[in-house]
This record gives C-alpha cells, structure tokens and sequence, in this order.
C-alpha cells in the first residue's frame, strides 16, 4: 500500500508536469507557428517587391535610360531570406565571414525542425563539425545581428516583436547547442590522431 507521503509527493509531481505542459503549449506552441508562416514568407520570391509595373496606378511613362536604371535595382534588391542575408551581410561588414555560410546553409533545416528537439540537435552536431574546419574566432551573435535585420527586410509587413522573440528565442537555442561542441571537435581529431598512432598494425587490421 502506498503512504500518504509517496501519494502527496506523485501528486506534486503530476501537478508540476502538467504546469510544465500547459506553459510550454501557451508560450512555445505560438512561437512555433510564427516560425513556420514567416520562414515561409521569407523564402517566397516577391515579383512585386519593387512597386507595380505598368497596370499600377502609379506607373508613368519615363525615358528609356530611367527604365533600363530601375530594371538593374529591381535585379539586385534580394527578396528572399538567404539573398538578403548574404546581401547585409556585406553591407554590414562580415563578407569575409566563411563560416557564416555554412551556418545559412544548415538554417533552413535547423528552422523547419524547431519543433523537433533531437532533429535539430542533430544538425547542430553536424554543423559544429562543419564549423570546426573554419580557422579564428567564430561569433555566432555576428550571425544573429544579420539573420533579424534580413527577416526584418523579407517579412516587412507582419514583422512584430512577436517575431522578434520567436526568431530571437530560436537563435538563442540553436547557439546554446552550437557552443557546447564549438572547439572540441579539433581536440577529438588530435586525440584520435594520437589514438592510432599508437596502435599496432595488427590491432589496426
């Protein structure tokens, strides 16, 4: 039989768990949607970014050097996510960033499974293996600084502070993981190295 005590405790526990539930479906589940629909905004190339064409109310007719001149800036102004952010990128000083662009390359898989936790610890390990082979110091909050100015600028209209904090909250898990394998994977490789230097070529066979 069980005691009063064994009882009032599993009853704590089952009262803790379900707060827990209840706090992660108010204040995650939300987030987790704001993910989904502007990450699909953010990668959804806009025709139309650049103003109308000839059917907008405010079109005129302009000289033909105008219209060859906002042809080339309707061609260079990026419109989605991974365009923008390489485009600030160098604007805001860090095009000799290497490393940046493994981490935009692994960033769509890390957002389309932000809702799975061991998914997206997996694709962090990688990344870190990845980013292990990039030499100097490796700031992930110079990657943050570029990543919210460039969803700011492909997801003008519905971009809040709601926004803010789901893709800041995002950011700050992926990092957290990022940074308990930054630098490790070089100590492994040369404790590896050393490993199967010492072993004999018998035991290697």
């Amino acid at each position: 039989r069980i005691s009063d005590t064994a009882v009032e405790g599993l009853r704590t526990v089952l009262n803790y768990a379900g707060g827990a539930f209840i706090y992660v479906k108010t204040n995650y589940a939300s987030r987790l949607k704001i993910l989904e629909r502007s990450w699909v905004e953010a990668n959804k190339p806009n025709e139309h970014a650049n103003g109308g064409g000839e059917d907008s109310p405010d079109y005129e007719e302009t000289s033909a050097e105008h219209k060859e001149q906002s042809l080339v800036t309707k061609t260079i102004v990026p419109t989605t996510f991974p365009d923008m952010f390489r485009f600030n990128s160098a604007v805001m000083g860090f095009a000799n960033r290497a490393w940046m662009e493994e981490v935009l390359k692994s960033f769509d898989v890390m957002v389309v499974n932000a809702s799975n936790p061991q998914r997206l610890q997996e694709e962090c390990d990688v990344l870190s293996l990845l980013l292990a082979k990039h030499k100097g110091d490796i700031k992930l909050s110079e990657f943050k600084a570029v990543m919210l100015a460039s969803l700011r600028a492909v997801v003008p209209k519905s971009w809040d502070s709601e926004h803010e904090v789901a893709w800041t909250w995002l950011w700050e898990h992926i990092e957290r993981l990022l940074q308990d394998n930054l630098g490790l994977p070089s100590g492994h490789q040369r404790a590896l190295s050393k490993l199967i230097e010492g072993l004999e070529e018998s035991e290697m066979a």
